[in-house]
């Protein structure tokens, strides 16, 4: 048996002794102090000979009736891990303490409140079952296993608050918000009022989707579309695939010039419909027409309307909001030919338009997603903001033109790219892969 000696743990532990003293005041005698201090250095002591024994597991069992705060100075000092500290939450209206992990039922004609410690209240709608899974200081968890959950939630700057709905993660950090998730038709439904979340998971894209105020998703998992949607008395605005939140100017903006000195279409011609935009939406022996089946989320069947009219001939003749409209369609029923082809005639027949720029934004989506061609999203994703350089969509079209630099070997690119990226967003969703590269 070796002998003990002073190490600089014992040390340590000494000066930590002390600072438990004094935190405990005044407390027992003066001889009572010290012979408990020469109690705990002698069972230290003893403690460290044995193998396996550290001096610190020692110290914990004596000082059992210390403090917290003294406990995790230790614990900082040793590497021990404190335990998160609780966020009490109270479910109902006669709020009952609630219990992490236990399933909250609204019955038909109810609601049911759930409040946490800090002020966020999240409440359950008639026919709804939610559970609380983690609720800490540091991360809120809440699964919403069907039903409708409302939001409203007091951001502090360290907690994370997170709803899961079947695949779907809506994270959040202070906002107010719905969740609507039907289980039986994998359908999710997101509506932000104040604030933003980042919707992931299930058939969206791996970066996820911001969404901010005033803007409703709505994805389905079962035919893969996704929209987002204004809340209120706007445009309904679609979105072109999995993780594009789009927000499209509908005349030009200072910033945008026509390509190759082509003059803008405005007017009656853009904005009116056609002979072929009339003849696409009306119905010819009691059946719908291709606008129709898209306006009804019936994209398949929409494009394959289309089909039979004519795709040459609808998108040279379609005015530009419908010929938007079979875009998305074709995009939603993975005809990434068909898309293609709408989106160029976007540009090519209505150049220096939000709607064109933002048809090169969904045509390097196509080409990274569809056709694995990180070289020609690079250049869409280039032209996108050539073109809008503000634009809604410049934060994900900067993250994915530096995505495709890198996955097309231009590395010092890639790495440029990343560092204009975290100097506008450092919290943003491509924030780690910008990070990633730097690292490279």
């Amino acid at each position: 048996m070796r002998n003990w000696k002073m190490s600089d743990e014992m040390k340590i532990l000494e000066r930590v002794g002390e600072r438990v003293a004094g935190d405990l005041g005044d407390g027992p005698s003066a001889d009572r102090r010290e012979a408990q201090k020469r109690a705990f250095v002698s069972l230290a002591a003893s403690g460290a000979s044995r193998r396996g024994h550290r001096p610190i597991l020692v110290f914990v069992g004596v000082a059992a009736a210390a403090s917290v705060a003294a406990l995790l100075v230790v614990g900082a000092l040793f590497g021990v891990e404190p335990e998160e500290k609780p966020m009490p939450f109270w479910v109902g209206e006669g709020e009952e303490i609630g219990s992490a992990g236990k399933w909250v039922h609204a019955r038909p004609g109810d609601e049911v409140p759930i409040r946490f410690d800090n002020g966020s209240r999240m409440e359950l709608e008639e026919q709804s079952a939610a559970r609380v899974v983690e609720s800490t200081q540091e991360k809120v968890d809440v699964n919403l296993s069907t039903g409708k959950l409302k939001a409203d939630i007091k951001g502090n700057g360290k907690t994370e608050w997170a709803v899961n709905a079947g695949p779907y993660k809506v994270s959040v950090l202070g906002t107010e918000f719905r969740v609507d998730w039907n289980a039986s038709t994998s359908t999710l439904e997101v509506a932000v009022t104040r604030g933003k979340v980042l919707v992931q998971g299930g058939n969206l894209s791996e970066y996820g989707i911001k969404l901010e105020a005033g803007k409703r998703l709505v994805a389905n998992g079962l035919d893969g579309s996704v929209a987002v949607e204004a809340i209120r008395d706007r445009e309904l605005q679609v979105v072109a695939g999995a993780g594009a939140v789009e927000e499209v100017a509908e005349e030009p903006s200072a910033s945008t010039t026509p390509r190759d000195g082509a003059a803008v279409v405005a007017g009656p011609v853009a904005q009116g419909r056609s002979a072929v935009g009339r003849k696409a939406a009306s119905s010819e022996k009691g059946t719908p027409s291709w606008l129709d089946l898209a306006e009804e989320r019936d994209y398949a069947g929409a494009v394959s309307a289309a089909e039979e009219e004519g795709i040459d001939a609808l998108v040279e003749g379609l005015p530009r909001d419908d010929l938007w409209k079979l875009a998305n369609a074709a995009r939603y029923a993975r005809r990434p030919m068909v898309s293609s082809k709408a989106y160029t005639a976007v540009r090519d027949r209505f150049p220096g338009t939000g709607k064109a720029a933002t048809a090169a934004f969904m045509l390097g989506r196509m080409a990274i997603d569809d056709k694995a061609s990180p070289e020609a999203a690079r250049k869409w994703f280039s032209i996108y903001l050539d073109e809008a350089p503000g634009g809604p969509l410049a934060e994900e079209a900067l993250g994915r033109l530096m995505d495709a630099c890198d996955k097309s070997g231009r590395g010092e690119e890639a790495k440029r790219k990343a560092r204009v990226y975290l100097s506008r967003y450092q919290d943003g969703i491509f924030a780690k892969l910008a990070e990633s590269i730097l690292q490279q």
